[in-house]
């Protein structure tokens, strides 16, 4: 599963990236994608994480989008990609902020609730 984090039952291919925004560093960009062009992934799934590591934004954003907006970086061998606000209003980019929030309040639930036994 080369540059493929992960897949689902459909045998999507996901590159999976998250960013943690602080008050000293508010950059979006994720970490290096290399080999863009061979397309070894489908979908990248990106999470904006708050300071706290709270989820503030996520998406899935089809190999397509990314390779459109990506930019090529020759001294790293490596594609960046920023994960501005724009992303979630593009063709074929889900936003999965909401159930990655509510699953991690579930997860939070959880963690609290296994302490109290």
């Amino acid at each position: 599963m080369r540059d493929a984090d992960a897949t689902d039952a459909a045998d999507v291919r996901y590159q999976i990236k998250g960013r943690r925004l602080t008050s000293h560093n508010n950059s979006r960009q994720l970490g290096a994608l290399r080999d863009l062009p061979a397309r070894a992934f489908d979908v990248l799934a990106a999470v904006l994480f708050q300071e706290d590591y709270r989820v503030l934004r996520a998406a899935l954003i089809p190999h397509v989008r990314v390779l459109e907006l990506a930019k090529r970086v020759e001294r790293t061998n490596s594609w960046r990609f920023l994960l501005r606000d724009a992303i979630w209003s593009m063709p074929g980019v889900r936003d999965v902020t909401t159930e990655l929030q509510q699953a991690e309040a579930s997860w939070a639930l959880a963690l609290t609730d296994d302490s109290k036994a």
